[in-house]
């Protein structure tokens, strides 16, 4: 299935700032298949009250063989084996009734239950289970729907929604959300953020009613010198234009018409699409990357309309990005981050590209500690420390 790049209006650089939406929980446990369950009835005379965990009137207690409710004169036994949830909580000084997730997960005013199958790492696996208020008996029922999914999500009352958040590495991450629809589970929106050497990108997507995703916008991480997040600056992409992403080309379409056709010797998916006014001409231009980080430039050339493999920039051919030296003197730049404490400094003269300064980290042997230290270019070409 093809997904499409929609073009945004061009207006700058890079416009637009928004503050991230820190509003999502990122889940502590990684995926597995839980076991399946059963329920049965017990009494309330079988369950003991040591370790109870009590909401609203609703009271469980974990065991090795599945989990004891109790409401009133309600009583119920999910049959579970909750072995291995029990072994992962042993290092904790909690009792493992404060595991349980107790939530309204389809907002119809009753709790439902998610029972772990795990906890301690990234994305929690587990079983739901739905309170079925017509039932007398037995009123927690194995939830299909959400089963279908398996990992623990977070509650948004005031929109109506279900967030999951899926963590891959510290800045890796997805999160996707669900709204209910006539008894099913529909995707409304999809965000991802990843790296991409030292610097951090966001994509949003959005659903309709069919369930297509649509690519949205690109959004930049903005970090201070400690690498704490101050916000984030839209990437605009060339004006009037869209991207269709195939196996291992790029369509160029223009109000609809494919205008051009870019083949690429890898698979491809949007996340190889970076899009940034590289020679500062106010058009954005087009930088394709591959798996191992090097990739192939494109030129955005008004007067045809068309983007042109780049000989200057595909000399080096490397993932670059514009931005702001420490040296603010000398203007608009490119930056190469090699991801092992090298940056490079890049600024057009004419239609050249020239180095004009360079950074690294490197440990000091005296105090045995990352220094980073930055050079000029000097006329000659030579580099001249400039400071430390």
């Amino acid at each position: 299935m093809k997904k499409y790049i929609i073009a945004l209006v061009l207006t700058g650089l890079l416009v637009g700032c928004s503050d991230r939406d820190e509003s999502t929980v990122s889940n502590v446990n990684e995926t597995t298949s839980a076991p399946e369950t059963t329920a049965e009835t017990t009494t309330a005379e079988e369950i003991t009250t040591e370790s109870e965990s009590v909401s609203d009137g609703y009271n469980f207690k974990v065991e090795t063989d599945g989990i004891f409710f109790c409401e009133g004169s309600i009583c119920q036994k999910i049959e579970l084996d909750c072995s291995e949830f029990l072994e992962s909580v042993e290092k904790y000084d909690k009792d493992p009734e404060e595991f349980l997730t107790i939530a309204d997960f389809n907002f119809d005013g009753y709790d439902d239950l998610f029972v772990p199958t795990r906890v301690g790492a990234p994305n929690i696996p587990g079983k739901y289970f739905y309170m079925n208020p017509t039932r007398d008996f037995n009123p927690f029922e194995e939830w299909d729907e959400l089963n279908k999914i398996g990992l623990l999500m977070s509650v948004d009352s005031e929109n109506q929604v279900l967030n999951l958040s899926e963590t891959g590495s510290a800045v890796d991450h997805e999160v996707t959300v669900y709204k209910w629809k006539t008894g099913k589970l529909h995707p409304l929106s999809h965000e991802i953020q990843y790296a991409v050497y030292n610097q951090i990108y966001i994509d949003h997507f959005e659903f309709d009613d069919a369930g297509k995703e649509t690519f949205i916008k690109r959004e930049r991480a903005l970090l201070d010198e400690n690498n704490e997040w101050l916000g984030t600056e839209e990437v605009e992409f060339p004006h009037s234009y869209a991207f269709s992403v195939n196996e291992n080309s790029v369509e160029v379409l223009l109000d609809g018409e494919i205008v051009q056709n870019i083949e690429c010797g890898h698979t491809l998916s949007e996340k190889n699409l970076f899009f940034e006014d590289y020679d500062f001409d106010g058009y954005n231009d087009l930088f394709i990357i591959n798996e191992n980080f090097n990739g192939t430039y494109y030129r955005y050339v008004p007067d045809t309309g068309l983007f042109e493999n780049w000989d200057e920039l595909n000399k080096i051919g490397k993932f670059m990005y514009t931005g702001v030296s420490s040296n603010v003197s000398i203007g608009k730049i490119l930056v190469q981050d090699d991801g092992n404490g090298q940056t490079f400094i890049y600024k057009w003269s004419d239609e050249s590209l020239i180095l004009v300064e360079r950074s690294e980290t490197v440990i000091d042997e005296n105090t045995n500690e990352s220094v980073k230290k930055w050079y000029y270019i000097d006329e000659n070409g030579n580099e001249v420390i400039r400071d430390a």
